[in-house]
């Protein structure tokens, strides 16, 4: 396993371009990843999924370079079992109680069966969720149930952690409590987040890559970003500010 060079990005897009046939996902973009929460914003279609899928390893660009962790994304490598992945709609075995899934997961990463067992345990209270371990997953709440969700993503302690609208469907309430797990994971790993939930912005993102049509439109720290719309706390102008919006009375 190659380790990486201090002081390099924890991955790495650089002039990255996907195409599917006449669709360009992708064009030739660059974006890199450091410790804490990158939040990617964009409208449908803008090129977050592909850009996840490459840091992934499930898409091969035309052209560019990917690095992760300081290796090339590979499904079945060293770098990948160092990746957590949480997709928007995770599909959790419905019958299985809340310890077995999340241990299950451990091992299907690698960990002997004892060994994912006590991961297990430490990733149900990273989530606080220890009390509901026996519960059958079918039991849980919304919230609860993408707190296991970031549980099993997370039990065999990646140092990098992507996420695909985690708080969507979720109510207030439960969004602040998925943010709060999210926020204390990061305070140890690199975590990039999809979401359209502007308000994950302010909440828990160090930096703010915005993408649109495979480019990047901003790429900077939260601060500069919530400052785009000139307004305190104008999110919406903010992101749209960098976008050729036209209104008309």
């Amino acid at each position: 396993m190659r380790s990486r060079v201090v002081g390099s990005p924890v991955f790495a897009a650089r002039n990255v371009t996907v195409r599917f046939g006449r669709l360009v996902a992708l064009d030739g973009i660059s974006v890199t990843g450091s410790p804490g929460v990158t939040v990617l914003l964009g409208p449908n279609g803008a090129g977050k999924s592909t850009l996840v899928a490459c840091l992934l390893g499930d898409q091969v660009p035309d052209s560019g370079e990917v690095e992760v962790l300081g290796g090339r994304p590979a499904k079945r490598g060293s770098p990948q079992r160092r990746i957590g992945w949480l997709p928007q709609d995770p599909q959790l075995p419905q019958r299985f109680r809340v310890a077995e899934m999340v241990t299950y997961a451990g091992w299907l990463k690698g960990l002997d069966w004892s060994d994912a067992r006590t991961a297990g345990i430490a990733a149900l209270e990273r989530v606080d969720l220890v009390d509901r371990s026996a519960s059958l997953v079918k039991e849980l709440s919304g919230g609860m149930r993408r707190r296991a969700a970031i549980a099993a993503a997370t039990v065999h302690e990646p140092e990098v952690l992507l996420l695909d609208e985690p708080m969507a469907g979720l109510d207030p309430q439960q969004r602040i409590a998925v943010r709060d797990v999210i926020a204390r994971y990061a305070d140890t790993a690199t975590v990039l987040m999809c979401t359209h939930i502007l308000q994950d912005v302010v909440a828990v993102a160090n930096r703010v890559v915005v993408v649109d049509h495979g480019v990047v439109r901003f790429d900077g720290a939260t601060e500069a970003f919530t400052a785009l719309s000139g307004r305190t706390g104008d999110l919406e102008a903010a992101y749209l500010s960098l976008f050729d919006v036209r209104t008309s009375a």
